[in-house]
């Protein structure tokens, strides 16, 4: 055989596994954009359930009280709802205090204090993370002692 006839046949096999290669890919492409489609209908679909929670938030009447108020014998009337959409939950803040404004009969925090305060805080926490650990020794099977 001559080296052109191995020449050609080495190009005819590697047009053949390019072929090969294209197919399998094009496959795997058609099985990724399945894949994206239905990713965007989950997504679609999770986007149209916040939306559905926060129209019914938004849309959701105020509690009434157990007594209506009345004003020279007459009910006063309901304000109607609005259509524009209010936050759920509007947070206010509330006023700092100062020293001054404490009254006298509350006695200032000392240091000592303050230390007893945290070490009382620390020695809680500390109880609450060993009561974690050996439930969680338990689960696996070890002693609550070999945990540490």
């Amino acid at each position: 055989m001559s080296n052109l006839a191995i020449a050609v046949i080495a190009l005819a096999v590697a047009q053949a596994l390019t072929i090969l290669l294209t197919l399998g890919r094009e496959r795997e492409i058609r099985k990724l954009r399945e894949r994206v489609t239905e990713q965007r209908i989950l997504i679609g679909e999770i986007r149209g359930w916040l939306m559905r929670e926060r129209i019914e938030l938004t849309q959701a009447r105020p509690i009434k009280p157990d007594h209506e108020p009345k004003v020279d014998d007459k009910r006063v009337p309901e304000p109607p709802i609005m259509s524009v959409p209010e936050p759920a939950i509007a947070s206010v803040p509330e006023p700092a205090t100062t020293r001054k404004d404490l009254p006298d009969t509350v006695q200032q925090s000392t240091t000592e204090d303050e230390l007893k305060r945290a070490a009382k805080a620390f020695n809680w926490l500390k109880e609450d993370a060993d009561k974690a650990r050996a439930i969680v020794a338990v689960l696996h099977g070890t002693p609550p002692e070999k945990i540490g």
